[in-house]
């Protein structure tokens, strides 16, 4: 519940907005299964979480900043404007809609795969040096999912990026007190650090939560998907048994 409320959101745990954002979409995910069942309503979807959800945050600050003082009003606005479900909506849509696009097997000539993905890859990394308006960042991103899928290179569908796909929950969670740890002992680059700097950090706060991670996969996550797979057989066959009853 932290994710709605500005002075709550980020006080819980490092990366919490993050978090809330996530758990909170996960409410949502029962209807979107219902009613997302095509690449249309998907674009639809997609469209609405650009422009409807822009004026739901619009809301939000409107009815929230009235029990902030002026000199918090900083929390409203980022929390309605950068770090809530609402106005992160379009990361999830994005998801959605590139698996029906990628369900549809669309066939695309290899040159023009090619040259479509490193054209995406150009634009992300001209990111780390331009200051581009957003829907760019996103339509960037969503070239490079789509055409990563059409091309064959062992640096994206590779044995490493697998792996890190496979722990990547466990990931999601890890690198956020990694993070917090490299900050703490003054590892990370301040603000005005070169791109390598940057990047060795990066890398060690990667490399890091991979091996946390790795283990919390195994113990945690893996436990307890293994928990949920028995309870859910054990109710399915719980609703078998009653419905023989029944008739």
């Amino acid at each position: 519940m932290n994710g709605w409320w500005p002075s709550y959101v980020t006080s819980i745990v490092p990366g919490g907005w993050s978090i809330a954002v996530e758990m909170n979409f996960y409410l949502l995910v029962p209807f979107l299964f219902k009613y997302i069942k095509n690449l249309t309503i998907a674009i639809i979807f997609l469209v609405l979480s650009f422009f409807t959800f822009n004026f739901v945050s619009d809301f939000m600050v409107f009815a929230v900043s009235q029990y902030f003082p002026s000199n918090q009003q900083y929390l409203v606005t980022d929390w309605a404007y950068t770090i809530s479900l609402p106005i992160n909506m379009y990361a999830f849509s994005v998801g959605i809609f590139l698996f029906f696009l990628y369900k549809k097997d669309i066939k695309i000539n290899d040159t023009i795969a090619y040259c479509m993905f490193y054209i995406s890859v150009a634009i992300l990394v001209g990111l780390l040096f331009l200051d581009i308006p957003r829907w760019v960042i996103i339509f960037s991103m969503m070239l490079f999912m789509f055409f990563s899928s059409k091309v064959k290179s062992e640096i994206i569908t590779g044995k490493i990026i697998r792996y890190i796909g496979k722990i990547s929950f466990s990931l999601y969670f890890i690198h956020f007190y990694v993070y917090e740890w490299i900050k703490r002992w003054k590892l990370f680059p301040r603000e005005d650090a070169d791109l390598l700097q940057i990047l060795m950090a990066a890398s060690l706060c990667l490399f890091i939560s991979s091996l946390i991670a790795t283990l919390t996969h195994k113990f945690i996550e893996q436990k307890s998907i293994d928990i949920g797979k028995n309870l859910i057989k054990k109710l399915e066959k719980r609703n078998a048994t009653s419905q023989k009853v029944t008739a």
